[in-house]
């Protein structure tokens, strides 16, 4: 009776172990939406729920101010940084769903980038952007694998708001700010 009970435990607790859903992604985001609270804020004063004419109008007030001006790729905006080990520029253009940010797109490059400069490297410079969101979110960042995308990133999610960091290619790093109540409702609709 005791071989089979014990090997009874076994079985049940391999099947717990594998009806465990989730990835640790999964189960973060669930955790931090059933917060019930939204995070929508971005940068520069950009946030997410901004309608397409709220961003263009902020978007000319910033350029006239000499905030920003026009990036480097048709329809991005470019916003030059001083505070990385090099400097550098930001490129983004959001992306809009029922005519709302829901997603903002970011390529970071240092500005001295070149195949033989190697220390403006793309490697280099996600270290350093990561550094200066570690601050800004400490603890936050975990090392995985991007939950579309299959690359290595760090992603951290508060509340609503999950940002990704990772290497497009030798020049450019990605920051990905998605709002994932709206990711969610796309991803129901299909």
């Amino acid at each position: 009776m005791s071989k089979l009970t014990a090997a009874l435990g076994i079985i049940i607790s391999i099947l717990i172990i594998s009806c465990d859903s989730g990835t640790d992604y999964q189960r973060l985001a669930e955790k931090e939406l059933s917060k019930g609270a939204n995070n929508d804020s971005l940068f520069l004063r950009y946030h997410f729920g901004m309608t397409r004419q709220e961003f263009f109008d902020h978007s000319w007030k910033l350029n006239s101010q000499k905030i920003v001006m026009q990036g480097n790729r048709s329809a991005s905006i470019r916003y030059d940084l001083d505070n990385l080990k090099y400097r550098a520029q930001m490129n983004f253009y959001p992306k809009f769903y029922g005519g709302k940010i829901f997603k903002m797109p970011v390529r970071y490059m240092y500005n001295g980038w070149a195949p033989w400069n190697r220390k403006y490297w793309a490697d280099s410079l996600k270290k350093d952007v990561l550094a200066t969101f570690r601050e800004k979110y400490p603890n936050k960042f975990l090392e995985m694998s991007h939950p579309e995308l299959e690359v290595p990133a760090h992603v951290m999610v508060d509340k609503n708001k999950r940002i990704a960091i990772y290497e497009l290619d030798n020049q450019e790093v990605a920051v990905e700010y998605v709002d994932l109540t709206v990711l969610n409702d796309i991803k129901n609709e299909e």
